[in-house]
């Protein structure tokens, strides 16, 4: 969450949950504007927390509105003059940018700037408690909602500062998010809270009977705004785009629930706010320690912040603060490639092949797909099967065909970094858009008998109705089975060593491609390298169900829709370029083998070191190899993936997460 960084030294330190350790070098530090483009990227650097805190400043309160001004500029969001309300700080004399936060008293008249007398309160003090209902974002309650929040600890008064308490929390709304479930995050989407600036106060009014109170008219010229409680947000910089849970438990004032557009809205207890708080702490907070001359800002459109409570009978807390203009709160909506004689990419991936849609970390993106070649229509397609109408004009159209998967794509993301990026895609939901599917042995291969084997029929189609409604398939052979769609081929450009389009059929642990992974339902998210600053995915193969091994070369092969988000991430440490996955049970790791004379025990060892890898180096550092390896022994089981694609094999590791040992945090 936090990039750490000394005035003149600038060394940057990471700091938990998550960060990237660096270092810049800075010259002439308020006149240089690249200077402070660097520090705000490096605010939203990697996993976007939105955090930087900066030390050792020492500012007067003209030397502080410079500083935010060069800040304003590279966040492309200027500073706010303050719209004092009752219970809000005094003026600071030619300082209008400004407000202060504590329960300061004046040393002498005058004291700060601030026209007052000696012992007076100068600066507004709201007692703080460790309740969820203290996490907030600021101004949530105004028609543009404020973009960033920085305060700053003034450096020559060293004594204004608890000892004990006052730090200041954050935690990512964004990573919130993520934790979710699908059925808690599908709720989240569909519901929208009513922020009210009279809540807000009401709240503080009652917290402390001293303050100020409002008036019937100072609440009319701030009227209630409905905000989406899952919206866009985008980095200070106004560069990625991400979506987060948008929450305010200080100052929501109902819920409103709507199941879909032609729903009645309904209203829903404000519990399930601070439910979705609770997952936003528990992806990852970070405290803030006060010392003077820390100048701390955030992106307050996708953290919540909350100060700790300190005993203000023995402490004083003094800290100046400052508001940056933000934008209406947009809902996300997502992005949709249909599936076209012009977006489709028949049976290759390619490194050269143009983007059909360029799209921004975070984006959530709904995909079409299809599958088949004209060989594996049903007799009478026409009438009784529903065949999407853009297959027989992509088999009519499409001459450029390497392999037998119908993909669509590619996608580009914007600002990738192979260096630094992976891609991390987050399976939000899958449809079947047919009503049969197609499964069959190729003449190709002959599946994992081969083309010698006794009694199979090659090459022709058995074709299953679908009943997408029900959940269930009606095989031609009879009997029913369950419906488990997901996406046989989910993979990025091929790496600079490889050629520049590459056949959908053989996968790889590098790029992903035709993995056939069943695990990859909806819930499901799906870690690949990335090897191109576009990323350029591509989508493809769906299946309605298939088997571990797909033996025959096929499964049940039928069109779909996906939505997913895709999400550059820093690459983490335990990484080694190799797609895994994992699910809300389980974690997966992937070893794939591409060579006639490598074996399956080859690919297993590459799943157990990779599985080794993450839980030791990531997951659970303090658990040791032999340790690790034992506990995949006894609770892992490394099935097949990859049987009929040779010379490739492949296997995935799946260890349930209920077995890992509790995660004891490091000295």
């Amino acid at each position: 969450i936090l990039l750490m960084m000394e005035y003149k030294k600038i060394s940057v330190n990471a700091c938990d949950p998550l960060g990237v350790a660096c270092r810049i070098e800075i010259e002439n530090f308020f006149e240089d504007d690249e200077v402070w483009k660097e520090l705000v990227d490096a605010m939203e650097s990697e996993n976007g927390q939105g955090v930087l805190v900066i030390k050792g400043l020492d500012l007067s309160p003209n030397e502080l509105e410079q500083l935010l001004h060069k800040i304003g500029k590279a966040m492309n969001a200027d500073p706010l003059k303050y719209d004092r309300w009752p219970g809000q700080s005094k003026n600071i004399e030619e300082c209008p940018y400004l407000a202060l936060l504590g329960n300061y008293v004046a040393r002498k008249d005058n004291d700060l700037g601030v026209k007052c007398k000696k012992g007076q309160g100068i600066a507004e003090f709201k007692p703080a408690t460790n309740k969820i209902s203290e996490w907030h974002t600021d101004g949530s309650f105004l028609a543009s909602p404020k973009q960033a929040i920085a305060l700053y600890a003034p450096y020559n008064i060293k004594d204004a500062l608890p000892l004990e308490g006052g730090e200041t929390r954050f935690a990512s709304c964004v990573r919130g998010l993520r934790l979710l479930s699908p059925e808690l995050r599908a709720k989240a989407c569909k519901t929208s809270a009513v922020h009210s600036w009279e809540t807000f106060m009401r709240f503080l009014e009652a917290r402390d009977p001293s303050r100020p109170k409002v008036t019937a008219e100072d609440v009319a010229k701030k009227p209630d705004q409905t905000w989406p409680l899952v919206r866009n947000c985008t980095t200070t910089a106004g560069g990625i785009s991400q979506e987060c849970l948008y929450l305010n438990p200080k100052n929501t004032k109902r819920l409103i629930y709507k199941d879909n557009e032609n729903a009645i809205p309904t209203e829903i207890p404000k519990d399930f706010i601070d439910e979705l708080a609770q997952y936003v702490l528990d992806s990852g907070v970070y405290a803030h320690k006060w010392e003077a001359g820390d100048f701390v800002i955030w992106n307050n459109s996708k953290l919540l912040h909350a100060a700790s409570p300190f005993d203000h009978t023995k402490y004083q807390r003094l800290l100046f603060r400052c508001e940056f203009k933000g934008k209406e709160v947009q809902a996300p909506l997502p992005k949709y490639i249909p599936c076209t004689v012009e977006s489709v990419a028949w049976g290759y991936l390619s490194r050269e092949r143009k983007p059909v849609l360029s799209v921004q970390s975070g984006d959530v993106v709904t995909v079409d797909t299809v599958s088949g070649s004209e060989s594996v229509l049903p007799i009478n397609f026409d009438t009784e099967w529903n065949i999407p109408p853009e297959l027989k004009l992509i088999h009519n159209h499409v001459s450029d065909r390497l392999g037998p998967h119908i993909l669509t794509g590619p996608i580009a993301i914007q600002r990738a970094d192979p260096s630094r990026h992976c891609l991390q895609i987050d399976i939000l939901d899958i449809k079947l858009r047919s009503d049969w599917s197609w499964t069959f042995s190729p003449s190709r291969t002959g599946g994992a008998l081969g083309t010698q084997a006794n009694g199979i029929e090659f090459d022709v189609p058995r074709h299953t109705r679908l009943e997408p409604g029900a959940g269930w398939a009606k095989p031609s052979w009879g009997g029913v089975l369950d419906i488990a769609p997901f996406f046989g081929v989910l993979g990025v450009a091929p790496p600079q060593y490889l050629p520049a389009r590459v056949s959908s059929i053989p996968p790889s642990e590098v790029y992903g491609g035709n993995l056939d992974l069943k695990m990859l339902t909806a819930g499901s998210t799906l870690y690949l390298p990335i090897h191109s600053d576009k990323v350029l995915l591509y989508i493809g193969d769906g299946h309605a169900r298939q088997g571990d091994g797909e033996c025959c070369g096929t499964a049940l092969e039928t069109a779909l829709q996906g939505t997913f988000r895709l999400s550059l991430i820093a690459i983490p440490p335990s990484f080694n370029h190799r797609a895994r996955a994992e699910t809300n049970d389980s974690l997966i790791t992937i070893g794939i083998v591409e060579h006639e004379e490598q074996t399956f025990e080859t690919a297993a060892q590459r799943a157990i070191s990779s599985m080794l890898d993450w839980l030791c180096l990531e997951l659970r550092p303090n658990l040791n190899r032999t340790d690790a390896y034992c506990l995949i022994s006894v609770a892992g089981d490394i099935r097949v993936t990859q049987l009929v694609n040779s010379p490739t094999r492949g296997t995935h590791l799946v260890l349930p997460k209920r077995v890992l040992p509790p995660l004891i945090p490091s000295s």
